[in-house]
């Protein structure tokens, strides 16, 4: 596997991706639709969409902000360190944007029928499930970065700190809930728009100065500035436009489980440390997870949780464990 190749698969991945979605809805809006003589808003559909595609090309130019610029202050070995630091952190993302996308139809429809009880009903729910399934992936990565930086070779331990400080900037990504996703079907375009030209522009002037100065430390700790500045933001515009808010007092318990599984961790990591090997690594990981959601269900699920649950045991073909019956 060389450069070359790892491209030709990407790119491969991508079209495959793009034949299956064009399948998908061809089942539900056949394509031939297209050739037929119907009444098109144009003038609508660009006014709409426009705002969301350009806030999408800003959102991607900015995740490349910190690699180019480490490129051109620091070192490339630095850049080859923060693109493993930055995929180390995949299972928190995953698990937030799954979170966010399943949410959107549901809650454009909510507000649209202008119900905002519901619509409160399900930002907080969706909050604290998005820090739930976030929180296990953020303790392993604080507890253990140098024993998950190491599997790849000890020339990438130097970038624990660093993996250490993004892993708080995806915590407090995912603390801050499902605020995008409600900007975003609420119709506000306007208002995305200006928040992605805000945190662009937080982020290349953040990533400047701080690359030069602390070089892979300087663009974790740009990545945390701006993801928190913008997320607070957007708290603040749902809940003054919107008047909704993303807690309640059940957004206490995933984060009392954590305290739980991280003092857990700490001791797990004293007693067989996690720098040993990967079955080690493993093991201590094993061992927060545990911890942590034997935790969450001690403190009570709601019925919603309980819910939820159930649902994805059935669609895994898992069995339905008997805490969730």
């Amino acid at each position: 596997l060389n450069a070359q190749s790892a491209m030709i698969i990407f790119a491969v991945s991508y079209l495959a991706a793009t034949a299956v979605l064009l399948g998908l809805v061809h089942r539900l809006c056949p394509l031939d639709r297209l050739t037929r003589n119907s009444q098109r808003y144009v003038k609508e559909t660009a006014a709409f969409s426009f705002p969301f595609w350009f806030a999408g090309v800003l959102t991607q130019v900015r995740k490349n902000i910190a690699p180019l610029l480490l490129g051109v202050y620091s070192t490339m070995a630095n850049v080859g360190i923060f693109s493993v630091v930055t995929s180390a952190n995949l299972l928190g993302r995953v698990a937030l944007k799954s979170v966010r996308t399943s949410l959107r139809p549901t809650l454009a429809e909510t507000l649209d029928a202008g119900d905002s009880e519901e619509a409160q009903h399900l930002y907080q729910a969706t909050t604290r499930w998005t820090l739930t399934a976030t929180l296990p992936a953020f303790l392993v990565v604080a507890l253990y970065p140098s024993a998950i930086l190491g599997i790849f070779g000890e020339s990438f331990e130097s970038g624990a700190a660093p993996l250490r400080v993004l892993a708080f900037a995806q915590l407090m990504n995912a603390a801050t809930g499902t605020c995008g996703s409600v900007i975003d079907m609420s119709g506000l375009n306007v208002v995305k728009l200006v928040n992605k030209i805000i945190e662009f522009a937080l982020a290349l002037t953040l990533n400047v100065v701080l690359i030069v100065q602390w070089g892979l430390m300087g663009a974790a700790v740009a990545t945390l500035i701006s993801t928190s500045a913008i997320q607070i933001l957007r708290v603040a515009e749902v809940r003054i436009i919107l008047g909704l808010s993303p807690y309640n007092v059940h957004t206490l318990k995933p984060v009392l489980a954590a305290v739980v599984a991280f003092v857990a961790g700490m001791v797990t990591n004293l007693l067989i440390p996690a720098t040993d090997g990967l079955g080690r690594l493993m093991l201590n990981a094993t061992m927060v997870a545990v911890v942590y959601f034997g935790t969450l269900v001690a403190l009570g699920l709601t019925e919603e949780d309980r819910s939820v649950m159930r649902a994805v045991s059935r669609r895994s073909k898992l069995p339905v464990p008997r805490f969730l019956k």
